[in-house]
């Protein structure tokens, strides 16, 4: 079943009905103002441009809920949350410290009873909302948690949970409070290098209440329209009219240029080390890697764990992604670990009913580069299966070329612009308008409203969340489970000779990523007083060992007394030590 054709119909998130003759269907086209060329109409689509003004609208099971019952969680409900499941008794507060605003950085961990610690478990961190924008992302996470708790019983004791709803709480207040900031956190920063910080954000010009984008007529820019006026598209050679895009503001600096030094600076998912792009590359990466308290505190946290599985809910290409942020993305996952991103996409087409045909990766999901993300550095530097899981979002639909052709970008204009034409009727785009800016120059304000596109509306977030508690269950399970096995041992006058290897009886391998060899499962040999190892090493890397594999063979040669119990320790990067006994 594809998810999408269960998918409700709702109006975007930041509108009331009181407001919801403000917006133009998909499709309309501006009213026509001197030195701003309106876009080409659509004959086809006719009955689809009515204003939603002209149409009698009809109160959604969406719009009629009960508000307090259907909105999306914030910073301040940590308290309320946590009393709640903490009632379980599995849960545990992690004190991280605070943003760069100040904000906490809220987060717990859970898991099934145990003898363990939750601290020295293998762990699959859930995070929400790392880009700033998504707080779907976040409720995901919220609602995780609740769900996971209550089927402990299915968890096993070896695996823990860390869950961490809002890692970007700077980015998501100011997103939450006017869908602005894109995703920047609170340090301020100079972005256009005039001597001032954080002079030139966008703002509400027309009034209206939301912040949209704002085309500017440039025989240079870089967009024209598209056939039917609704998506813009790079402008060729020799097209016009052509346009800058930015968001909805002024030139509040007076430099020619509009909103090119926003409020904030940082977006934490740019600020891990790989692939980490320059403060001034046009990407809010900040002025080194990791250099924002967020940042280092989840790289802290991950370091002190038995880091096994990481994933970022964020996004809005409505698939699961794999690691590769930018170029050249398909070789950055080792092909060794193809089998491993095989079983994660199985498992989450299986549990959740969405039809993903493919994995892509997070820059083919998002349709451009992505540099400096937590799950490329998960993936890189901790051997982790890392992956982002973007609950909202078009389907990857087939291009203009036919079946069999490439796919869209999951969160392309033409995309969204097919997604909302089948879910919501054309809803969620609003008409281009002409305005005058400062200085006479013109433009037209309009587009998709703010969290039309990046987040839906929270009644939605049951369904759209379907599935994944199953999902993080089958990888709980799935996790390497690793036995020493005996393979020889003979003894002869007081030297013995011991052959062995690990076997991995679980479906996940003990390790991903392409690091050093020798960072994977090893075998330590704990010598007992008074035995000699004459050959062999006391500790062996074995490095990664697939799922349902074993290890090369290993040999060692003691002298030792005759009823000798000898130790051996198997661990691995994702798996805490376990301790096997031979005795001879």
């Amino acid at each position: 079943m594809a998810l999408r054709k269960s998918w409700p119909r709702f109006a975007p998130r930041s509108f009331s009905l009181a407001v919801l003759p403000l917006l133009g269907s998909l499709g309309s086209a501006p009213v026509g103002q001197e030195g701003v060329s309106a876009p080409p109409k659509d004959p086809s689509a006719d009955d689809a441009n009515l204003n939603v003004a002209e149409q009698e609208v009809q109160p959604s099971e969406a719009t009629t809920a009960d508000p307090e019952l259907a909105r999306y969680h914030v910073l301040g409900d940590a308290r309320v949350l946590l009393d709640d499941w903490r009632a379980s008794g599995l849960l545990e507060p992690i004190e991280l410290g605070p943003s760069h605003g100040g904000r906490e950085l809220f987060a717990v961990q859970f898991g099934g009873a145990g003898p363990r610690p939750l601290s020295d478990r293998s762990t699959i961190f859930l995070v929400g909302g790392i880009d700033g924008i998504s707080m779907s992302g976040s409720e995901t996470v919220i609602t995780l948690v609740g769900d996971l708790l209550k089927a402990v019983d299915r968890l096993p004791s070896e695996i823990s949970f860390v869950a961490i709803p809002w890692a970007n709480p700077d980015g998501l207040a100011h997103w939450e409070a006017s869908g602005c900031g894109g995703g920047r956190n609170d340090r301020a920063i100079d972005d256009d290098r005039d001597g001032r910080v954080d002079e030139d954000g966008a703002e509400d010009i027309d009034g209206d209440g939301v912040v949209l984008e704002m085309l500017i007529e440039d025989h240079r820019g870089a967009w024209a329209y598209g056939p039917d006026g609704r998506i813009l598209l790079p402008a060729r050679q020799g097209q016009a009219p052509r346009f800058r895009r930015t968001r909805e503001g002024e030139d509040s600096d007076g430099d020619g240029r509009y909103n090119e030094d926003e409020k904030g600076g940082v977006v934490i998912d740019h600020n891990f080390p790989v692939h980490w792009r320059g403060p001034w590359s046009g990407v809010a990466s900040g002025v080194w890697p990791l250099s924002e308290e967020a940042t280092r505190s989840l790289v802290d946290l991950a370091r002190r764990r038995h880091c096994a599985v990481f994933l970022a809910f964020q996004g809005n290409h409505g698939t699961l992604a794999s690691p590769g942020g930018v170029e050249p993305a398909r070789s950055f996952v080792q092909s060794s670990d193809d089998p491993a991103y095989r079983f994660l996409l199985e498992s989450f087409r299986e549990t959740t009913g969405r039809e993903q045909p493919s994995l892509p990766t997070q820059r083919q999901a998002r349709g451009s580069d992505r540099s400096g993300t937590a799950v490329d550095w998960f993936y890189a530097a901790l051997g982790a299966l890392a992956a982002e899981i973007a609950v909202w979002g078009p389907w990857p639909l087939a291009s203009e070329e036919g079946e069999g052709g490439p796919l869209l970008p999951g969160n392309s204009e033409l995309a969204w612009v097919r997604f909302f034409d089948e879910t919501r009727g054309g809803m969620g785009f609003v008409n281009w308008q002409p305005l005058d800016l400062e200085g006479g120059q013109k433009a037209l304000i309009g587009g998709w409203a703010s969290n039309t596109r990046f987040n839906p509306e929270p009644q939605a977030l049951e369904e759209l969340s379907r599935g994944m508690d199953e999902f993080c269950i089958a990888l709980a399970n799935a996790m390497p489970k690793l036995q020493f096995e005996v393979i020889s041992r003979e003894r002869r006058e007081g030297v013995g000779h011991l052959t062995a290897r690990v076997r991995n009886l679980a479906i996940l391998p003990s390790g991903v990523g392409p690091g050093d060899p020798s960072f994977g499962t090893t075998v330590t040999v704990l010598l007992p007083t008074g035995v000699e190892l004459l050959a062999g090493e006391e500790t062996v890397s074995l490095g990664h060992i697939p799922g349902k594999g074993t290890s090369e063979e290993l040999s060692w040669l003691f002298l030792a007394p005759e009823g000798t119990l000898f130790r051996f320790r198997v661990e691995s990067p994702w798996s805490p030590p376990v301790e096997f006994e031979e005795r001879w």
